[in-house]
């Protein structure tokens, strides 16, 4: 029931950010954030359609289906709390360093909080290292893209402009 939920959720949001693109007057600078409210959309319908299909196999097979991800508070703490609170920092972030500081420094965060709660270990330098260079690649990656091929503004900070 949770991923019916879900994937409703993400219908609905793309449907309003979709309708917020619209509003953008320049068409170069709102092909990207269409692109991406599209995808959001198209897995909306993509995670209500396995768990039909999957609700479809089960019973075929005679089996009861149930979807055992109960939410627990540890579980909403670690997988819906922190992450949203860093997307929400990240946000602020962005207003005093710029977009790419800010996303360089949030994918390094993400990397290493993700290796943390998958391996159930201690973040050891090896971890950060790889955090630093996977960050450094990403964000080279996006300002080609953005920046040099596309021509798109990113926001720059009020501390830093870059």
């Amino acid at each position: 029931m949770s991923n019916y939920i879900f994937g409703a959720v993400l219908i609905l949001f793309s449907i309003f950010a979709y309708k917020e693109t619209l509003n953008i007057e320049e068409h170069d600078a709102a092909l990207f954030p269409t692109i991406i409210v599209v995808a959001i959309g198209i897995t909306g319908i993509l995670l209500i359609i396995d768990e039909f299909i999957r609700k479809k196999v089960a019973h075929n097979k005679g089996e009861d289906y149930q979807n055992n991800t109960t939410l627990t508070f540890k579980m909403f703490v670690t997988k819906i709390a922190i992450p949203g609170l860093l997307m929400i920092g990240a946000y602020f972030l962005i207003t005093i360093v710029g977009y790419y500081i800010t996303s360089f420094l949030l994918i390094i965060v993400i990397y290493t909080y993700h290796t943390y709660l998958s391996d159930k270990s201690k973040i050891t330098l090896k971890h950060f290292g790889k955090s630093l260079l996977f960050s450094g690649v990403a964000v080279g990656v996006m300002y080609v893209l953005f920046t040099i091929l596309i021509g798109l503004p990113t926001p720059s900070g009020s501390l830093i402009n870059f």
